[in-house]
């Protein structure tokens, strides 16, 4: 089953796995098929899903393609005809970035373009209507074994949700969670309970995420992210540059299993250098 080899996958990696956020952009735009393709030898892409008035899916992050192609039109339910003539913006995109040639990738477009290394897809799904839907698309590209779906998760009813979803498509799910107490840590417990493979925590203590990874142990991955507009405890990117140990390192003396980053190449080359293990092949310096 795709499931079980994709959560072997997670839970037999050594070392921390790398995330690359919305692919490596910058000046390629963010979400874009190249930007994927840059970042298809780590070990994950994260990518913005959401779907067009057809109910095809396709990458961008914001709620309006604003930003990222200069049309102020709302992202969910856009005409597909408008989608094809669209293109991205340099980088994060904003009123002072060009255009470029980029269009605007199906997901079709993203598994061409990861498949050119042996990334997986952290599919970021960002309305909880569209998981079925993005589901049914993945497994009728024949993709289930190169893909994860994530949502938010509060309650076990939500958790309960995933996992009927999981089974239905034969997909396996990952969970976003926010730890801001004790208490919260019951949901990362259901979570191993339901076993789940990979959950991603924002926290607010540091204290907290490390009890989540012990609760995780070998079996549930826990990962973070440090990218600067959604890093936990001033754990970010940019500081991470001018002190990776106070950043990473502390994420790995935590037993963090996962880090999303825009900085793939700087976060490959400290683990490396750490000893703790990192991914990447050959794109990985």
């Amino acid at each position: 089953m795709s499931v079980d080899r994709m959560k072997s996958r997670f839970r037999d990696a050594p070392g921390v796995m790398i995330s690359v956020h919305r692919g490596c952009w910058g000046p390629l735009p963010e979400n874009s098929a190249a930007a994927v393709q840059a970042a298809s030898a780590f070990d994950v892409v994260e990518v913005d899903v959401r779907l067009d008035a057809l109910g095809d899916a396709y990458f961008m992050h914001d709620r309006s393609l604003l930003r990222m192609t200069g049309w102020d039109e709302a992202a969910n339910g856009v005409a597909p005809g408008l989608l094809d003539d669209l293109r991205l913006k340099s980088g994060a995109g904003g009123e002072t970035e060009p255009l470029t040639a980029h269009s605007v990738p199906r997901l079709e477009d993203g598994f061409a373009a990861i498949c050119a290394g042996g990334a997986i897809f952290d599919l970021d799904v960002k309305l909880r209507e569209d998981l079925v839907a993005v589901a049914t698309q993945v497994s009728a590209l024949g993709m289930a074994a190169r893909a994860t779906l994530k949502i938010d998760v509060e309650t076990r009813a939500d958790i309960a949700e995933l996992k009927s979803l999981e089974a239905a498509f034969d997909i396996m799910v990952m969970a976003k969670v926010r730890l801001e107490c004790d208490a919260d840590l019951d949901i990362v417990r259901a979570l191993k309970d339901a076993d789940l493979a990979v959950v991603e925590v924002v926290y607010s203590d540091v204290e907290l995420l490390r009890h989540a990874c012990k609760i995780g142990g070998a079996s549930m991955r826990v990962g973070v992210l440090t990218i600067d507009p959604a890093h936990s405890c001033g754990l970010s990117d940019t500081r991470a540059k001018r002190d990776p140990d106070a950043v990473w390192g502390c994420l790995v003396a935590a037993g963090v299993g996962q880090v999303m980053t825009d900085e793939p190449f700087k976060l490959s080359a400290y683990l490396k250098g750490a000893g703790n293990g990192a991914h990447g092949g050959d794109q990985a310096a």
